[in-house]
């Protein structure tokens, strides 16, 4: 739905992805604004909620990159008993009908954990080495 009003070509409220690139968002910044809506629910599009996910989404990145730049990755065999819970969590929350929009919040709170090494935050929050 885009700002309650249901979409249709016919009038002449239907989005594109093409349109939303000429507009100057990724179609990254959209992925992540459908994560955090259950893909049972209704999403409400609005384009105020797709600069929210492109922030997000934004944040998102640059967290990784300094996490990647100053750590490695710990050998999962040494995780500690927090570490452990985090990977316990997070795949309950997945498993629980799809619940990508607690997962993704899971993936924030790991992230700001300060009781968790950044070598363990890497195995729990495994990296392509080409991170966007």
């Amino acid at each position: 739905m885009l700002n309650k009003a249901k979409m249709s070509k016919s009038s002449g409220n239907f989005l594109t992805l093409d349109r939303l690139v000429e507009q100057g968002y990724d179609p990254l910044d959209y992925r992540y604004f459908c994560l955090g809506g259950h893909y049972r629910s209704q999403l409400q599009f609005s384009f105020e909620s797709l600069d929210g996910a492109k922030k997000a989404r934004a944040n998102l990145n640059k967290a990784v990159r300094e996490l990647m730049d100053k750590t490695k990755a710990a050998d999962k065999a040494s995780l500690s008993d927090g570490a452990k819970k985090y990977i316990e969590i997070f795949t309950a929350d997945i498993s629980d009908d799809l619940n990508s929009p607690r997962a993704l919040a899971r993936i924030w709170t790991l992230l700001k954990d300060n009781d968790l090494s950044g070598a363990e935050k890497r195995v729990i929050f495994p990296m392509p080495r080409s991170w966007p």
